[in-house]
């Protein structure tokens, strides 16, 4: 296990691609600061919601119902350079 996450870190650094999250509703002003830490050094982060996925009172009279592992989704996002001759 540990080796395969070794690999997985030299992937992430050596390529360009990223994960985008593609959330049900705007998550918790704290974890977004967590992941655009993440994203900003090409880190691998846990993908979890912990500020977001039990809503106050105010922001469920907001309709915010909070963030579940289960109905985060992601696609990968990898820069695409132009070649011109």
């Amino acid at each position: 296990m540990v080796m395969c996450v070794k690999q997985m870190r030299k992937e992430m650094f050596m390529s360009e691609k990223r994960l985008l999250f593609i959330l049900p509703e705007q998550p918790d002003e704290q974890d977004v600061k967590y992941f655009m830490q993440g994203w900003k050094k090409g880190t691998m982060v846990v993908i979890t919601f912990q500020a977001s996925r039990k809503p106050s009172k105010e922001d469920r009279a907001k309709g915010k119902e909070g963030i579940s592992p289960h109905n985060i989704n992601f696609q990968v996002y990898e820069p695409k350079i132009d070649q011109c001759a």
